[in-house]
């Protein structure tokens, strides 16, 4: 079960959620009406979307990574390019879910939240669709991914559906020379080597970089979370003593669990995490619902700093 999770998660890493209004299109659009957008920018974007309206560019970091909001077939669309090539491209199917995708997010535990935005590739996948929404939950916004793809038992539809980061886009392996110099300091200073990063890009313009390393034998993969900053947030990995049951956590973290849609998962357990930078708890519920994986990471002052939800359907 965890398994195909893991490997249905895998593929719909990198994702993102936009829209803005603009020009009237690509060929009136001026490279100096923006940021100073260069030349290569404007061309990879008209050579990929030829027949793009209302386009407006913003620069995320100049001489690297643009994003561009644009309309094509009266649909609101979003993309993600650097001067090579489109490295995201969606448009927005509707305002909300389908119904039959509603029925099934109907029975799942996040259903209480609002869903804005309806979301799907541009050049849709024909065995593996991809779809996503933001949800507001507890006071929050998270990105809910969805993957409708044949079961490889019956041949049926399966639909994944996850709820985590609440990161405005996300981008998998930007280039090693993007990754903060104090991230490669930390990795290093832990006798890790740097393997590749999931970067995402909140509302407020802020990073947060989920790392993947591997110590020095390449035998062992370790995952590091850190913020903006290079501050490392969380190492769900580095685990000690387990522990069991609602009591067995700080009130705080209590006190979340209660009052959260997932509060019916069953027994609660997790893990103190000992990493001496990143001090905290993993709390993991799902025994109760088996389809149903929610995962926490809580800082030492308790606070939320990582969620992960899965279900299948």
């Amino acid at each position: 079960m965890n398994n195909r999770f893991a490997l249905c998660l895998a593929r719909i890493a990198g994702l993102c959620v936009l829209c803005m209004t603009g020009c009237q299109s690509v060929k009136d659009f001026q490279p100096g009406d923006s940021d100073n957008l260069p030349d290569s920018v404007l061309m990879v974007f008209q050579n990929t979307v030829p027949n793009a309206k209302n386009v407006v560019f913003k620069t995320i970091e100049e001489n690297w990574l643009y994003e561009v909001n644009y309309t094509l077939d009266d649909r609101r669309a979003f993309g993600l390019l650097d001067k090579q090539r489109v490295l995201l491209n969606y448009w927005g199917t509707s305002d909300a879910l389908p119904d039959s995708l509603r029925r099934m997010f109907n029975e799942l535990a996040p259903s209480e939240g609002t869903i804005t935005g309806f979301w799907e590739p541009v050049i849709q996948d024909p065995v593996h669709k991809f779809y996503f929404n933001n949800i507001d939950l507890m006071g929050r916004r998270y990105l809910m991914r969805i993957l409708a793809t044949p079961s490889t038992v019956t041949g049926k539809i399966e639909h994944h559906f996850e709820v985590g980061r609440s990161w405005r886009f996300t981008l998998q392996g930007p280039p090693p020379n993007q990754v903060p110099a104090q991230i490669k300091s930390a990795l290093t200073a832990r006798n890790l080597k740097y393997v590749s990063t999931n970067m995402g890009i909140n509302e407020d313009g802020t990073r947060t970089y989920d790392v993947a390393a591997q110590d020095e034998s390449e035998s062992k993969y370790s995952r590091l979370i850190f913020n903006n900053e290079g501050k490392l947030l969380c190492i769900p990995d580095v685990t000690s003593e387990r522990v069991v049951g609602l009591a067995a956590l700080p009130v705080p973290i209590q006190d979340y669990i209660k009052s959260s849609p997932f509060k019916d998962f069953g027994s609660v357990y997790g893990y103190k995490l000992t990493d001496p930078e990143a001090p905290g708890f993993m709390v993991i519920m799902g025994e109760v619902k088996p389809d149903q994986i929610w995962k926490a990471v809580f800082d030492q002052s308790n606070n939320l700093v990582h969620m992960e939800y899965s279900a299948m359907r």
